[in-house]
Order: structure tokens, then C-alpha cells, then sequence
């Protein structure tokens, strides 16, 4: 389903179902299908009162809210309305005083009126009330002595706890409650490898986790990894993407 207007190609990674509507994005911009009329559109905004076509090369949703990043620009969109509610240049960004061997950008997730997001090898929070973005300054765990940097994937588990998925360093699991994090690797865990590539959280609040060698099941409670999957055939280490879908 197509509109003549325009023409779709190029594939995205970033599907995401909103309010009944379904997104996507590439090159080109963000768009829209609606399942009810069977319309597949460009979205088009307003942003006081000028027509804004938003790029986006990543694509995360929350509450009833597009959060977008392309091109050295966010946007945060309310879709129904069609509107830009805030827009984020990432060169106006708060700097840590060392920016990492990247200053690669990744979406990470967004809860209550936090999104979360990375530059570089540090995470950052944008809080929609104040449209306000600060550095997320997590502490380091007491014993390993290493910070969560290079965050590729976040998730929230019931209890509230964040479970943060470090590019070559393992897992994060930080509480907020009392400001702790605990560092999860191949030297304290069953964990065979710290390539962390992919993360999940299935209902039951056990941890998917998809690494450059198996995939894992652990218990969030105990730490304790409960199943371990070898495929039969490997990828040759571009590691493995998890994801859970209930049905």
C-alpha cells in the first residue's frame, strides 16, 4: 500500500506500532501506516505554524510520543497531532569531559517521561516535562570498578530496575531506588562471552540476552543464568538479536 505522491525504498530496523498506527523510517523520513484506511503516508509536522518533514535513522516510541534521531538532530513528534513538540541539536548537548572513542548516537529506550539515549561512550537523559537533557551519570560498581559506558541496549524490568547491555563489557544492572549498580561479566557469571550484542525482557521478568557466542536466560532476582542456547550453526560473531513478543 503505497501513496502515488511519493516513492518508498531502502529497508529501516526501527517498526514501531503507536496508537493504532504503525512507523517506520529511512533516508527519506518517517512514515506512517494506517491499518483502518489502509494509508501509507510521509509524516509531515508542524512546528510553529512551518511544515517540517522530520529525517530519522532511528526511531524509538513512548507514551504516545515519536522520539527521533538523523542527521545531528532529535525530534520529539506527537504523531496524532502531527506536531513537533521539541527539537534537540545534538552539537547543543551537555559534554562529559571525555567523549569516548565514538560519537556514534543510539536511542536506547524511553519510560515515564525519560528518554534515553547515547553519544559516545555516555548515556544521556531528555526529560519531556522540562525538555531538559542531561548526562544519565551512573556509578561504578564497587568491586569490578568499571562504569556502564557504551550502552547498546536498556531495559526496565518490573521491580524498576534498569538492565543496561555495554558493547564488550557485559551487563549493567542499576537500581535507582538507592543509586547501585551491579556489573555482570564473563569473570563473576556464567556468561562465556562480554559482547553483548541484544537484550529482552520476557513477562515473567527474566533476562534474554544475545551475545557473540549463546544466547541466555537469567533469573533477575538470583543473577543466575538459567539456560544457556548454543545454536547449531553459528553466525561467524556478529553475535545474536533477541527479542520477545507475547501471544
Amino acid at each position: 500500500v503505497t501513496d502515488p505522491s511519493f516513492s518508498y525504498s531502502g529497508t529501516t530496523d526501527f517498526t514501531i506500532t503507536l496508537s493504532g498506527n504503525i512507523y517506520t523510517c529511512n533516508a527519506q523520513g518517517i512514515f506512517e501506516f494506517n491499518p483502518g484506511t489502509q494509508t501509507f503516508s510521509k509524516l509531515v509536522c508542524d512546528r510553529n505554524g512551518e511544515k517540517i518533514i522530520p529525517s530519522a535513522n532511528q526511531l524509538i516510541s513512548f507514551r504516545s510520543y515519536l522520539f527521533s534521531y538523523a542527521d545531528g538532530q532529535f525530534y520529539l513528534i506527537d504523531p496524532l497531532r502531527k506536531q513537533i513538540v521539541d527539537h534537540i541539536e545534538e552539537k547543543k548537548l551537555p559534554s562529559p569531559a571525555t567523549q569516548g572513542s565514538t560519537s556514534h548516537v543510539t536511542l536506547l529506550n524511553g519510560y515515564d517521561d525519560i528518554v534515553y539515549f547515547r553519544k559516545g561512550a555516555y548515556s544521556y537523559q531528555y526529560d519531556i516535562r522540562n525538555k531538559q537533557v542531561k548526562l544519565w551519570d551512573l556509578p561504578e560498581d564497587p568491586i569490578s570498578r568499571r562504569k556502564a559506558l557504551d550502552v547498546i541496549e536498556m531495559e526496565k524490568d518490573s521491580h524498576g530496575k534498569f538492565w543496561l547491555a555495554s558493547f564488550s563489557n557485559g551487563l549493567f544492572c542499576y537500581n535507582p531506588e538507592n543509586n547501585s549498580i551491579v556489573h555482570i561479566y564473563s569473570g563473576n557469571s556464567q556468561l562465556q562471552s562480554d559482547y553483548v550484542t541484544s537484550i529482552t525482557l520476557d513477562t515473567s521478568d527474566r533476562l534474554w540476552i544475545g551475545s557473540h557466542d549463546n544466547i541466555y536466560l537469567m533469573n533477575t532476582q538470583t543473577l543466575e543464568i538459567e539456560t544457556t542456547l548454543t545454536p547449531a550453526y553459528g553466525i561467524g560473531g556478529a553475535g545474536y538479536d533477541v527479542e520477545y513478543q507475547s501471544v
